[in-house]
């Protein structure tokens, strides 16, 4: 019998079972905004793991897709100056944030239409409110809730956390998908 490897969706309904398990008393917009982190953070583990790595030119596109289109441009529409703007916006942008993610960028936009619902989102706002969108330090938030890297000194926060299990001897790509989400949450 062959041992197949979890689809994108085992995991994502494995990480949401965890989660409910851990949070049964969760309201339902609470759930929606996990499901969406999670998708996030799985879809990034995809992106990086099973599709073939892109050229520097193929992931500028790939952000300067996601900057234009989370601002409602349609990129095969846009005109010169468009472009130009969003070009020049996403050069500010990987200046403070150089491992910038698409995810990140949409997670900036949707956090910028919550917070101030009323004034238009454009590329040139986001990018002057992207420090006030961030966690700040060096990292993006999707880089630091990243669980396919291994983060140092996780054995003891897991310690901590689960005081019934033993991490000594397991390995960090083993334990990510049950634990790692709620590892890194308690080590930020």
């Amino acid at each position: 019998m062959s041992h197949e490897a979890p689809t994108f969706g085992k995991l994502l309904a494995q990480e949401l079972r965890q989660f409910r398990r851990n949070n049964p008393d969760l309201p339902p917009e609470k759930f929606w905004e996990k499901l969406a982190e999670l998708a996030d953070q799985n879809l990034k583990m995809l992106s990086l793991l099973e599709r073939p790595r892109f050229s520097k030119k193929e992931a500028m596109g790939v952000l300067f897709d996601a900057l234009a289109e989370c601002t409602g441009k349609v990129t095969a529409q846009m005109t010169g100056p468009e472009r130009r703007e969003c070009g020049v916006m996403l050069q500010e942008i990987r200046l403070v944030s150089p491992d910038v993610t698409p995810f990140e960028i949409k997670r900036r936009a949707r956090l910028y239409r919550t917070k101030w619902p009323t004034w238009p989102l454009t590329i040139s706002s986001l990018c002057k409110r992207w420090s006030e969108l961030g966690e700040g330090g060096d990292r993006t938030l999707s880089a630091k809730r990243d669980i396919y890297t291994e983060p140092v000194g996780w054995r003891e926060t897991a310690a901590r956390l689960f005081p019934n299990a033993d991490f000594s001897d397991r390995e960090w790509a083993d334990i990510r998908v049950t634990f790692g989400a709620q590892i890194l949450a308690q080590m930020q």
